[in-house]
């Protein structure tokens, strides 16, 4: 199938040059405040590799390279069957004021693509625990926090915080977020009903 990938063009629509190559997907492109783009390379070129890291690359096509996540994505919500995190990718990257790097993190299938929102200190970690330089490799914070408090889950099932599909700053000094949510919903007597703690620990629910 034909993959999405990245090009640059005027601003009348003229001179359109593809800057990415990729048989998968290359998606959500966004411009960093020192003019680089980042966005969601979709990498599948080895069997059974499947998955959706950071990159980033210069206007002109120059200087590709990972920017973020390549061995961070067991880092979503644990799974109550393995008692492991959730395999999660990361998706819609945008530049956040403080520096971080604001990124929506989902399973591929699951979670009827919503997600949870996390903040990522691209600046100094190529991965959750692993510094970008020789400088910092001795950094071992995690790279990741959850941008909001509420109860969002990367596991199939009901998230009682409901799920994000996308987020973008507010650059107005407020720190906030313009955001596409979904509250958490359950079937109840064939009806969707809002998730409550009752029902979300009653287990004959749907």
């Amino acid at each position: 199938q034909p993959a999405f990938l990245l090009h640059v063009m005027d601003a009348d629509g003229g001179n359109i040059h593809q800057i990415t190559y990729n048989q998968s997907h290359d998606l959500n492109p966004s411009v960093l405040d020192d003019g680089r783009i980042i966005y969601t390379h979709w990498e599948q070129a080895r069997p059974g590799v499947s998955k959706m890291d950071l990159y980033s690359i210069n206007p002109d096509g120059s200087e590709r390279q990972l920017l973020y996540g390549a061995f961070s994505h067991a880092t979503g919500t644990v799974n109550p069957t393995t008692g492991q995190p959730s395999t999660i990718q990361f998706l819609h990257p945008r530049a956040m004021q403080d520096g971080r790097t604001l990124a929506l993190i989902r399973p591929f299938t699951g979670t009827n693509e919503g997600g949870d929102l996390v903040l990522i200190d691209t600046a100094t970690y190529v991965d959750n625990t692993r510094g970008s330089s020789p400088a910092n490799a001795g950094f071992a914070s995690p790279a990741q926090t959850r941008a909001l408090p509420t109860d969002v889950r990367t596991v199939p099932g009901p998230s009682p915080g409901g799920r994000f599909r996308s987020a973008s700053p507010l650059f107005d000094g407020t720190n906030r977020l313009l955001v596409s949510w979904s509250q958490c919903r359950l079937i109840e007597a064939q009806r969707i009903v809002p998730c409550t703690s009752d029902r979300l620990n009653n287990t004959t629910t749907p």
